[in-house]
């Protein structure tokens, strides 16, 4: 299934993050790869994270959800597995657009964040509500 992005997607995306900007990391409601499927959501109209939805609600059990999906405990793979099939594109870094999907390498693993309207930037949970941090930091990206 390839997705589109809807008219009017900025509006809606500006719109989205502006309304969790505060809204604090929590496992199986909130968490950075809830965060970018709510936002492909946003901008699609499709939930790519139908089957994870309601499913876990610790560190424990997200790992154990991922695993059962994507074979391996990390969100990299999880990642790699719902945008292959969705049909969205590994692009470089430097090719990532606004809304698109990238990943943060992180002291455990990685997270998942979505690329700001600005384009330069990359919006991403943290227990403090959304962060804003420099697209550079991503190691890569897939597109919505």
């Amino acid at each position: 299934m390839c997705l589109t992005r809807l008219p009017g997607w900025q509006g809606a995306l500006d719109r989205f993050l502006t309304a969790h900007r505060e809204r604090r990391f929590q496992y199986g409601i909130w968490d950075c790869c809830l965060f970018a499927c709510d936002a492909i959501e946003v901008m699609t109209g499709v939930d790519v994270a139908a089957q994870f939805r309601g499913r876990y609600h610790s560190r424990t059990e997200a790992l154990r959800a991922i695993r059962g999906y994507a074979g391996e405990a990390s969100v990299r793979a999880v990642a790699e597995r719902v945008t292959e099939a969705h049909a969205m594109p590994q692009v470089d870094i430097l090719q990532a657009r606004r809304g698109d999907v990238v990943l943060i390498r992180r002291p455990r693993d990685y997270s998942l964040g979505i690329v700001a309207l600005n384009g330069t930037e990359v919006v991403t949970v943290t227990p403090q509500g959304l962060q804003r941090i420099a697209l550079s930091n991503a190691v890569c990206g897939w597109q919505v």
